[in-house]
């Protein structure tokens, strides 16, 4: 319908979609289809005929936009500027100014793509218009073969960013959420266990004393509080046969010390899994690591850094840090949210390349996105990491994730 409406032949056009059956629909119509995996696995598109594979628009393989006209799958003879918005009724073709020539594309300033979107039986795909898209720039702009290249700055891994590194809180109080002083519920436990100079709280499940050593998860829950409901969010590990673990952070439920947000917690978050691999019962070369909201980038962080933890499973957490704390209220951003060292050293986006175990991301369909760009930036560095995307909303997510997660464990622990 939409090289229709444009008068064009499939030759001239591009389907850019992130689901197989959109993909499926682009290779009916016999357009060529760059997969977007922001919701599927790149071999999942492939599979259904993707001719290209990107992580988003930002990143759009360079034969997209420069090798089409060489192969002549685009024509030249109209150079038109495609714009669109997210439904079709806000379809706008006009023809593109003088300085364009032929359209403009990803990495000129602001984001100049265009987007012809059309509604179809498979659902919402896209299609670009690339008529003319070899050599496009604007005039007097330096060509890729003409931009010089720069040196790949060094990477710096999250242990040594926080090596010496003193966090200068504005305010030190304890976590900025109420909590109730809950009694442990039956065959569970409150320990204590120590995390640098501090002595904090946590939930452990008992021990059958039956001699054996099991594997151990440390599950760091959502909120900046700990309640019971957490620990049934998470009791399916110890009725699997897991020792569960759900330690209280510094700061929160009567914890002394100071909330941190995403630093010091991330102490607590290791210190708790060398507790758990330090217990009589538990099997300390297979510990692992879970969290949920808060708790889930928790995970990652304590998944970039030294630690007893074999793999970690994130539940649908928000892991770009740097819009957090931009967007977050004061109370829950307690140091200078514009230093820039302060937002990074809490930010697991900056630190791919730091990953020390295996992680899974399990993602609702609302927080995929920003779990999708830690996914992409993890394995570009080689590191295992996969996004998983789970039915149900930020709440509802979570105790399909634990199933799933129970299996990969043991699949890990290998028992």
């Amino acid at each position: 319908m939409c090289k229709g409406t444009l008068e064009l032949t499939p030759g001239e056009c591009l389907v850019v979609e992130d689901a197989p059956n959109g993909i499926r629909a682009g290779k009916a119509a016999g357009v060529t289809c760059l997969g977007l995996t922001t919701g599927f696995f790149a071999a999942e598109l492939q599979a259904v005929g993707a001719d290209w594979i990107a992580l988003d628009l930002v990143h759009v393989p360079p034969e997209v936009l420069f090798d089409v006209g060489d192969r002549q799958r685009v024509g030249s003879r109209r150079p038109w500027l495609v714009q669109i918005g997210n439904q079709a009724k806000s379809l706008e073709i006009r023809r593109p100014p003088a300085k364009l020539r032929g359209c403009s594309f990803l990495g000129e300033g602001g984001g100049r793509m265009r987007w012809l979107t059309c509604i179809g039986g498979s659902g919402l795909f896209a299609i670009l218009v690339l008529a003319g898209m070899a050599g496009c720039r604007h005039e007097g702009q330096p060509s890729a073969k003409e931009v010089p290249a720069k040196a790949a700055a060094p990477v710096e891994d999250l242990a040594t960013s926080r090596k010496g590194f003193v966090t200068k809180l504005r305010i030190r109080r304890p976590a900025p959420q109420p909590y109730e002083d809950e009694m442990p519920l039956p065959g569970v436990r409150q320990v204590a266990y120590a995390s640098g100079d501090l002595k904090l709280k946590g939930w452990l499940s008992a021990d059958p004393e039956d001699g054996k050593k099991r594997p151990g998860v440390v599950f760091l829950h959502g909120g900046f509080s700990f309640g019971s409901d957490d620990w049934k969010d998470a009791e399916p590990f110890a009725k699997a046969g897991f020792v569960l673990f759900l330690p209280m952070l510094r700061g929160e439920n009567g914890n002394p010390g100071a909330y941190e947000s995403f630093l010091g917690e991330v102490d607590d978050a290791i210190a708790a899994g060398r507790f758990a691999a330090s217990l009589p019962n538990v099997d300390g070369d297979n510990v692992f690591v879970a969290g949920h909201s808060v708790g889930a980038v928790l995970t990652c962080l304590a998944a970039m850094l030294p630690s007893p933890y074999k793999a970690a499973a994130a539940y649908d957490g928000y892991v770009d840090m740097k819009t957090w704390a931009a967007h977050s209220p004061p109370l829950l951003v307690p140091y200078d949210r514009n230093d820039p060292q302060e937002v990074r050293v809490r930010n697991p986006l900056e630190f791919a390349t730091s990953l020390r175990c295996p992680l899974r991301l399990f993602a609702s369909e609302n927080g995929r996105g920003v779990s999708a760009l830690l996914e992409a930036e993890s394995r570009k560095a080689g590191k295992e990491c996969e996004l998983i995307v789970v039915a149900g909303d930020h709440r509802a997510m979570v105790s399909p994730a634990v199933q799933q997660t129970i299996v990969w464990f043991r699949q890990k622990s290998g028992k």
